[in-house]
């Protein structure tokens, strides 16, 4: 049988439950998948792995030091495991995406945003893998996804970054290349298969953050960058509930020109897991298209 792999990273061990509601979406659909979950060393504790290991039995756990974010964690599992991309036909990156600093309303949309598009259910999970099994590098929300060039004028300390991660690869910027900003995404086992072939680990990040000057950000981007270099196009999803759940999406620029959109339809019905999102939403119910919201627990 077809199999996925995913990497998992865990810092935020609070938003576990619901991640764990997207991630039984994969389990019924048609695919089998290997679960890489990576754990911070000073916020893991018992309960978090007892309920990772009900969930998977097979889940392969590695600690590891809170250095370089989701991207420190996924090098951590990288390079403690190993793993032959070769044998599956998609890979799935996640994080538990927080993202406080925007503001909390706009951290819980931006979430929401990139997790509902590409997980919301069995039949989306199965149309994104078909995609990426046809020749799609990156799928991702179409409300998150960015112009490189466009980012790196923004921050341009990162630029540097970039450039040396590109030069570490052995390649070159592609023009017009697009990335998912937030770093939740389905992608083509090769993107993964050539940064597995890089020198890059962990010992690469640093601690402390700062949003425009660390090596973490430019993966984000380097994802993007790698596809296109493998000739391998990014695409978005666009969820379509009741004309558009939201007012207005959180984007940290504007959606480029060069992407395609994949509209998706499903019921008008939309089940969100966390409790606290539910109530967020309806407090500023005026400003969204909201009909029939109900919550539903791991």
């Amino acid at each position: 049988m077809e199999k996925i792999i995913i990497f998992f990273h865990i810092y935020y061990i609070d938003l576990l439950d619901e991640y764990l509601w997207y991630l039984n979406n994969i389990k019924t659909s048609k695919y089998k998948f290997d679960l890489y979950v990576s754990l911070c060393e000073e916020t893991k504790n018992d309960i978090t792995i007892d309920k990772l290991k009900e969930f998977d039995s097979n889940v392969i756990i590695t600690l590891c030091e809170n250095k370089g974010a989701d991207s420190g964690g996924f090098f951590t599992s990288l390079r403690n495991n190993t793993i032959n991309f070769d044998s599956y036909i998609s890979v799935l990156y996640l994080h538990t995406k927080s993202g406080l600093s925007y503001g909390k309303i706009e951290s819980l949309l931006w979430r929401g945003e990139l997790l509902n598009d590409i997980l919301i259910n069995n039949t989306l999970i199965e149309f994104c893998i078909n995609k990426i099994k046809n020749g799609s590098g990156i799928i991702g929300s179409s409300r998150c996804i960015s112009d490189i060039d466009n980012s790196l004028t923004v921050y341009k300390i990162e630029k540097i970054n970039y450039d040396l991660l590109c030069k570490t690869l052995n390649m070159t910027h592609q023009e017009k290349s697009l990335f998912v900003s937030g770093t939740i995404f389905w992608a083509h086992p090769n993107i993964f298969k050539f940064i597995q072939q890089s020198s890059i680990t962990i010992n690469n990040f640093t601690k402390g953050f700062s949003h425009n000057s660390m090596l973490e950000h430019s993966i984000e981007r380097l994802f993007g960058n790698i596809s296109l270099y493998l000739k391998l196009n990014v695409y978005g999803i666009k969820l379509d509930i009741n004309n558009n759940m939201y007012h207005k999406s959180f984007n940290l620029f504007n959606i480029p020109d060069n992407i395609n959109i994949y509209t998706f339809k499903i019921d008008t019905k939309i089940i969100l897991p966390n409790e606290s999102i539910i109530q967020h939403l309806l407090k500023i119910k005026k400003k969204l298209h909201i009909n029939n919201i109900y919550r539903l627990y791991v």
